[in-house]
């Protein structure tokens, strides 16, 4: 039976050996910048499922039809067959300094889809704030608009009125 003689002349050609291998692997990636691989870089088919994590893909990365339709969801409302816009001037009225709302309500059985306002002062460049919108909790039925006079100088009916409307839909 012979034994294998280690020689130093057999360490030192290992060693070379060894530094060199791992020289080459360690100069490729460091001689290619983070993120400079791209599709230009990339061989036809070479990315395929297997080199793909699941669940990284988006409904944005597959063509038009690649892609399962989901469940139909649930049947919507019909559509709205008849729209009215319902008005009130009837309060509204903001002396100078004071805050007024007006109300306009939908008749029962219909549902409000929007709203707003018009503003008549005898000074029309009497300052005025106003805030028109559906009340938050409340059901869809009404808008509300309030109005500020912030006026600081006498209008001669000492006020501002406010008119509010509001569109309503009924099935």
């Amino acid at each position: 039976m012979s034994r294998l003689r280690i020689s130093p002349s057999l360490i030192v050609a290992c060693l070379a050996l060894f530094i060199s291998l791992t020289g080459a692997g360690v100069a490729v990636v460091s001689a290619l910048p983070r993120n400079s691989v791209g599709t230009a870089q990339l061989k036809a088919n070479a990315v395929n499922s297997s080199k793909v994590k699941d669940g990284s893909l988006g409904a944005v990365d597959f063509a038009s039809g690649q892609l399962p339709a989901g469940p139909t969801g649930p049947k919507g409302d019909a559509a709205a067959t008849n729209a009215v816009l319902r008005t009130d001037n009837g309060g509204g009225a903001a002396s100078r300094g004071s805050v007024s709302t007006v109300t306009v309500r939908c008749a029962e059985g219909e549902r409000a889809i929007g709203g707003g306002f018009a503003v008549q002062a005898e000074n029309q460049r009497t300052p005025v704030s106003v805030k028109a919108n559906k009340p938050s909790g409340a059901p869809p039925d009404r808008w509300v608009v309030a109005i500020q006079n912030i006026s600081d100088t006498a209008i001669e009916d000492g006020s501002i009125v406010a008119e509010a409307y509001v569109v309503c839909v009924s099935p």
